[in-house]
């Protein structure tokens, strides 16, 4: 077994502290927090806000002539609990809205219902949509102020002061006592071992010189790297050269520039506590013999001061390696809100994209004047007009009767009256026309004939019960087909809204 330290015998080491070493000489970004209160969520806002009440709406303008927006809480006696925290959005919706005079703003992104009805239906869908929106994009919550350790503006010193110990990586003026603390002497086996005193290693770049400067000439040049400059030793007996630091850090160079993460960082502080050697009750970085003080018989290396277990923690002493820790933890923490947000924002776009379809439903369905225009409408009974029209036409074919509004019957070779509308009835509200009971539906007197009434394939009537205000509403017999229309049209409309909700 070689009693000496051999070139190369560091190279593992090494390789550890350049993983740490091109973190902190990099170019890097920290990832953005995202929003979760997205266009999709104050689109929800605002639709409910365009569905709301007048007297709602009015409490966020004050009384004043002219009215102006209302920018505190209403007191206490007249508000709810969860107020404070749902008031600023809910004002933000309606200034984007609506003015403060009641008149509709710009904005083009809400729904205008067209009666006080659809206004309510919708209202009551949406309602519940907006709650739920609020509570996704409040869930994930972005630290103010943010972490320190992630302050975008200072990342880039406080990772270049854990590799020189300044807040830029200048190499040409970083002096030993910026990687040391103080200038380091002749004492180099106390320089290399971690204290809470100083001179000891508080850079990644003092660990580097501590692991892979020879002492001396001619003793193992090459511990750590064959590219190592030969004669780039410690200083023979003194304070280190700052320089030869300078052109160990050179030699790890730096990462492409990139968006720093968690794991990058884990990943190098992992490499560090996997490249420590335990011996007696400290731990070592870097080959050694019986010390530190980087000559070949001794030891290259740094003296972790009573570290005895790399599964538990971290080296004391070593507040660079602390920052590192935290960095990462704050990082990940981070990133977590950020896909958590990402996940939010799926999820309030899937929201809107229902509120849409909720009023898009809605507006489709036809109104009440519309439904009234599609019902059918009452047979006008024929009359001693009709019947004498009918005997004078000009000449008894299809075309003279017809010349004088009648059809012609041809088995008689006479005119005859044409036939009124399909049925008697009457619109909602409205008294049954007179005649009613001795023309159209009423004149079946059994299902079957009822149910045979028909123009084509269109049913004209029904062997039905009545509806509240017609007469013998609890008996069956045979009404006329707009009543089985509204019915057939009330059971659709039920059906629709409860599919979509």
């Amino acid at each position: 077994m070689a009693t000496n330290i051999e070139n190369g015998q560091n190279a593992h080491v090494f390789q550890a502290l350049c993983k740490l070493t091109r973190l902190t000489n990099s170019e890097l970004t920290l990832p953005a927090e995202k929003d979760t209160k997205t266009a999709d969520y104050w689109n929800i806002l605002k639709l409910n806000m365009s569905v709301a009440s007048s007297q709602w709406k009015q409490v966020f303008r004050t009384a004043d002539k002219p009215p102006a927006w209302q920018d505190k809480l209403p007191e206490e006696s007249k508000r709810g609990l969860d107020w404070p925290l749902l008031w600023p959005d809910w004002l933000k919706a309606i200034q984007a809205i609506e003015k403060p005079n009641g008149d509709k703003a710009d904005d083009k992104s809400t729904y205008s219902p067209k009666t006080e009805e659809e206004k309510a239906t919708i209202a009551s869908k949406i309602i519940p949509i907006a709650a739920e929106a609020h509570m996704i994009a409040t869930s994930v919550q972005i630290p103010n102020p943010p972490s320190p350790h992630l302050n975008a503006e200072t990342i880039k010193q406080r990772l270049a002061k854990m590799l020189t110990g300044q807040d830029a990586v200048n190499t040409a003026t970083a002096s030993d006592a910026n990687y040391f603390g103080e200038s380091t002497g002749s004492k180099r086996g106390t320089a290399c071992a971690t204290a809470a005193s100083t001179p000891s290693p508080q850079t990644i770049g003092a660990f580097l010189a501590c692991v892979c400067l020879g002492e001396s000439g001619g003793e193992a040049d090459y511990a750590c790297d064959g590219q190592q400059t030969k004669t780039e030793v410690w200083a023979n007996g003194g304070s280190v050269t700052a320089s030869h630091i300078g052109a160990l850090i050179n030699m790890c160079g730096a990462d492409a520039p990139h968006t720093l993460t968690a794991r990058e960082i884990t990943k190098a502080i992992e490499a560090f506590k996997h490249a420590v050697r335990i011996k007696s009750a400290n731990g070592y970085l870097g080959v050694t013999k019986s010390g530190c003080n980087g000559q070949r018989t001794n030891g290259r290396c740094v003296k972790l001061t009573g570290y005895t277990d790399r599964d538990k923690g971290l080296p004391r002493h070593v507040q660079w390696l602390a920052d590192l820790q935290a960095l990462a933890e704050a990082l990940q923490q981070r990133e977590q809100r950020i896909e958590a947000a990402a996940q939010a924002e799926k999820h309030l776009k899937a929201l809107a994209t229902h509120a849409a379809a909720i009023t898009d439903a809605i507006k489709r369905l036809p109104s009440a004047g519309d439904r009234t225009q599609g019902q059918l409408q009452p047979i006008k009974p024929h009359t001693a007009e009709d019947q004498n029209k009918c005997k004078n036409p000009p000449n008894k074919t299809a075309a003279g009767c017809d010349s004088v509004g009648c059809d012609i019957e041809s088995d008689k070779n006479e005119c005859k009256p044409k036939p009124g509308t399909e049925s008697t009835t009457t619109r909602t509200g409205e008294a049954a026309q007179e005649g009613a009971a001795t023309s159209g539906c009423a004149t079946h007197k059994d299902k079957a004939a009822c149910e045979n009434d028909k123009t084509g394939d269109k049913q004209n009537c029904e062997w039905w019960k009545g509806k509240d205000n017609e007469d013998d509403k609890d008996t069956e017999k045979c009404r006329n087909g707009s009543f089985v229309v509204n019915q057939k049209f009330s059971l659709m409309v039920s059906a629709f809204v409860s599919f979509l909700f």
